[in-house]
């Protein structure tokens, strides 16, 4: 009965760092993939009056972001 338990906790554990890893984001190919205020970036759909830092490394982004498909996305695994 341990075993099992141990067994769960772990899958829940990857679950929820799987869950936070995904950036606020929504993924898109297209502009018709994005809602109607929103422009497709790198694959990203961003609100059409938001700034899009292009990358090529984390060093590029501002702070409290990733780069990710050449786009700075804020990181919402990070603890303040």
């Amino acid at each position: 009965m341990k075993a099992k338990n141990i067994l769960l906790l772990l899958v829940a554990i990857c679950l929820s760092i799987s869950i936070s890893s995904v950036p606020l984001n929504k993924e898109c190919v297209t502009e018709k993939s994005c809602k109607k205020h929103e422009k497709c970036v790198n694959g990203f759909c961003f609100h059409k009056n938001e700034h899009v830092f292009e990358c090529n490394t984390k060093k590029d982004c501002p702070d409290y972001h990733i780069c990710m498909k050449h786009v700075c996305l804020i990181d919402t695994t990070r603890k303040n």
